[in-house]
């Protein structure tokens, strides 16, 4: 499958080392949902046992499930030499965009149709940097992004998967912006980024936070996201999936007590019937003072 690595400080159980979330389909030949694989090659071999060693990663460049279009994590990996041949943010960031070009292209999709990214860094001081090249990039390669970009979420993670990689970028979006059944639809823009994009019946929202305390942040952000909801035709009680990102989990308790005492208020049906969600601690978020992000996907 498309998969991506990254490394937090911590998970939400003291003890835990590994987390994994997945994104299925219930039968991969049902129709208009059919799967397809598009494989990725280091050194001109396929990522799959038996091509590769079973210690050696593995994993699609691209999945589509229907006109859903997962990519997987992309980095400055030179997929010829297997090394990577810069150590310069800002080339490395284009080499991540150029990859997710070429894998959305690769299903008959385009930048255009880029609905959301995740931005995987080291470091929280090259955030405004890479949001500077990817608009760069926009203006040279997708001009229609410079003015309504994908929905975006920044995770400042320990490390990636090699120690020269200074950043990873995944991303969802449509193979094709033709299909009715699909329409892809972008909500307003703040800070660089949509707060939100339809994919068919799906709406992918770029990372909220907000400043205060440690109460007001996470009460602050549910409202972002609400109201990004409203803008985008849904209620709150349809979200379907969300990502809690603290850059403390001695906070995780508060958080899901907030979170619960908020559903309550706000959208009675996720109290019953909670999203499926994913936690990890966080080296840092939008900047030193901001304790906690959430980002989610919903459903029509």
């Amino acid at each position: 499958p498309a998969a991506t690595l990254m490394v937090y400080p911590r998970l939400a159980l003291a003890g835990a080392m590994i987390e994994y979330e997945v994104v299925a389909v219930i039968d991969r030949k049902t129709k208009d949902w059919e799967v397809a694989y598009y494989p990725e090659f280091w050194g001109g071999k396929e990522l799959a046992y038996p091509h590769v060693p079973k210690e050696h990663a593995k994993f699609a460049r691209t999945q589509t499930a229907g006109q859903l279009v997962l990519i997987s994590g992309c980095q400055a990996l030179d997929h010829n030499t297997v090394r990577v041949e810069t150590m310069d943010f800002k080339e490395q960031a284009i080499i991540c965009l150029e990859k997710i070009r070429i894998g959305i292209e690769e299903t008959g999709g385009s930048w255009e149709t880029v609905a959301k990214t995740n931005v995987f860094l080291k470091n929280l001081n090259q955030l405004s940097e890479y949001r500077k090249i990817e608009k760069e990039y926009f203006k040279a390669h997708a001009i229609t992004l410079v003015n309504r970009p994908p929905a975006s979420t920044t995770f400042i993670v320990s490390e990636l998967p090699r120690p020269e990689f200074l950043v990873e970028i995944e991303a969802f979006g449509l193979a094709s912006a033709t299909d009715e059944q699909w329409p892809l639809k972008f909500n307003s823009e703040i800070d660089n980024r949509s707060d939100s994009v339809q994919i068919g019946r799906l709406v992918y929202f770029s990372g909220m936070n907000c400043e205060g305390s440690l109460q007001q942040q996470i009460t602050g952000s549910l409202d972002k996201l609400r109201k990004a909801c409203k803008k985008s035709g849904l209620s709150l009680n349809n979200i379907i999936k969300t990502n809690l990102m603290l850059t403390d989990t001695a906070h995780y308790p508060s958080m899901r007590r907030l979170e619960t005492e908020y559903f309550q208020e706000h959208a009675s049906n996720l109290v019953k019937n909670p999203p499926a969600s994913t936690y990890m601690e966080v080296k840092a978020i939008e900047n030193n003072q901001t304790l906690f992000q959430i980002d989610a996907i919903g459903v029509f």
